[in-house]
């Protein structure tokens, strides 16, 4: 019975009043600023209208529909913030997405990675670079930070060696753009459409 019970519970859909206080309509409430004075939420106070009780107990009750607790909407109001880092974003009427992906129940939220940044590159780790000293003009080395050659870029087919060089700068950059990508999400420095994508992109590389 217990097991059933939880697994309803975690069958249901999320709404936005389970992250922050909503009204009926699911419009965000903001906190009245007596709502702090208010012991007795919705009782007579000698500094508080009639209007700000009623103002104070609504968002009370609101209050008490919270189940994930600690966030707050967005300046934008298209992503829910906790600790000051967008990571639930809202695409209207009670969708929204993490790291990329649609959640739609409580269980698809608990199972979903929140933070991205805690997710390790599991591959060769320090600066990557091009290995001037290796002549070929059918391949390119690129070396690590101990200057161990660990990718060969080919020159194939119709390939020319512009393009094979090309090819191998792009690789040797890699590590740089997946730290700089990190930064920039940790940071909130990408608009909400660019940063689902690149959150996408770093959860694919980091699988």
């Amino acid at each position: 019975m217990l097991l059933k019970l939880i697994n309803k519970f975690l069958k249901q859909p999320l709404k936005l009043e389970m992250f922050v206080p909503c009204d009926e309509n699911g419009n965000v409430l903001e906190e009245p600023e007596k709502y702090g004075w208010l012991q007795n939420v919705g009782s007579r106070n000698s500094y508080a209208t009639e209007q700000e009780c009623i103002d104070c107990e609504t968002f009370h009750l609101a209050k008490q529909k919270v189940l994930f607790e600690g966030f707050e909407m967005s300046i934008e109001k298209n992503a829910i913030i906790n600790n000051g880092k967008k990571i639930i974003r809202i695409h209207g009427n009670n969708t929204f997405s993490l790291n990329g992906k649609l959640i739609i129940t409580i269980e698809d939220l608990l199972n979903t990675n929140t933070n991205t940044m805690s997710k390790e590159f599991k591959g060769t780790q320090g600066e990557w670079k091009i290995d001037l000293e290796y002549k070929s003009i059918e391949r390119v080395q690129i070396i690590d930070s101990n200057n161990n050659g660990f990718i060969d870029v080919w020159k194939l087919g119709k390939s020319t060696k512009e393009e094979m060089k090309a090819n191998a700068k792009l690789i040797s950059k890699a590590p740089e753009m997946l730290e700089a990508l990190q930064f920039f999400v940790n940071n909130n420095m990408l608009s909400v459409i660019g940063e689902e994508v690149v959150e996408r992109l770093i959860n694919e590389i980091l699988e």
